[in-house]
């Protein structure tokens, strides 16, 4: 018996046997969520390529067909990663008639394996199909990045997700240049490993994986909700260094998102937000006898300002008129001080 004989049942049966139960876990789960149908369906896939690899590791005189079906799954491969992605990044994701387009190379690969199998014609099979993949998954990588509002959840599941395929990917590239034993060895040992990573984060994480996207005024307010709460409950307007980036990682959320809500939700920008919270802020200090004793300059501080001037100019702009401390003739009855 070959010494890699043992090792390669073992492995090929830990690739298989991995791939398999997580494809119909996921398809099990997938009822009204195409984010885990389709990651079934990449699976499915993927176990089908390596399939062709155990046989023909095994059986290494098997029929054609054995690497024609495995070229077809693996041409399959990338397809389903994207659409997977697509369910999770797009709100409301919807399958289209046209969506069906994205399998014609698939169809090519297929139909391509007709062709009498010299072996110019499977490299270049072989090659189109690895190609194939890599252009989805870079598709994929493009969309994670632009997309800033993906879950931290599901961000660390495509890291995790896209790296594996990575992997994967290269060893079949690998392959396009080596048909040795070894190289087989390599596919089922990587696979192995790639899919005990995956398998341990989507069950570990399986109550908050592939939460759907809000819509997003829904998202947008609740981002809204919990800049007020912070406004208010922990005044952090008066931070004088505070910014839109500073506030974002607070709240572990995109800067852009972070934008989006302070415009949606307070209907200003977070300039114009951050000063009408501070001259509230600044109004209430001013009616108060316990602060009496603030120059200007200190309830400028105590307000979140950098400088009295600053004060001055906010307050000027919202009010028309220079802060001065309320007494019989003069008070701010007309705003409603929410503190």
């Amino acid at each position: 018996m070959n010494s890699y004989d043992p090792l390669v049942t073992l492995l090929s049966a830990l690739a298989l046997g991995h791939s398999i139960f997580l494809s119909l876990w996921s398809l099990q789960k997938a009822s009204g969520k195409h984010a885990y149908r389709f990651l079934g369906l990449l699976l499915l896939a993927l176990a089908v390529r390596l399939l062709k690899s155990v046989i023909l590791i095994f059986f290494p005189h098997a029929p054609y067909l054995v690497p024609a079906v495995g070229l077809v799954g693996m041409s399959t491969i990338g397809v389903f990663l994207w659409f997977h992605a697509r369910a999770l990044l797009e709100t409301g994701f919807q399958w289209k008639r046209s969506d069906w387009l994205h399998f014609v190379p698939c169809l090519v690969i297929a139909a391509w394996q007709f062709v009498p199998p010299a072996e110019a014609v499977v490299f270049y099979q072989y090659a189109f199909a690895a190609a194939h993949m890599l252009g989805y998954m870079l598709l994929v990588a493009v969309g994670l990045y632009r997309n800033k509002s993906v879950a931290g959840v599901n961000r660390r599941w495509f890291g995790w997700l896209l790296g594996g395929m990575s992997v994967i990917w290269l060893v079949f590239f690998g392959q396009l240049f080596s048909d040795s034993r070894q190289v087989y060895v390599l596919i089922t040992a990587a696979a192995s490993l790639v899919l005990y990573g995956i398998s341990f984060l989507a069950l570990r994480q399986s109550a908050t994986l592939f939460q759907l996207p809000a819509k997003p005024n829904e998202a947008w307010n609740a981002i809204g909700e919990q800049i007020g709460k912070l406004f208010m409950d922990e005044r952090i307007f008066t931070d004088p260094a505070l910014t839109v980036q500073k506030l974002a990682q607070r709240l572990e959320t995109p800067v852009y998102s972070v934008s989006k809500a302070i415009n949606q939700h307070f209907q200003k920008t977070f300039p114009e937000l951050l000063a009408e919270y501070r001259i509230r802020e600044a109004e209430r200090l001013l009616c108060s006898p316990q602060y009496r004793h603030l120059s200007m300059e200190g309830i400028a501080r105590e307000c979140g300002f950098h400088s009295v001037s600053a004060f001055y100019a906010a307050f000027k702009n919202y009010h028309q008129r220079k802060p001065t401390r309320p007494n019989k003739r003069h008070s701010f009855g007309s705003l409603k001080i929410p503190f």
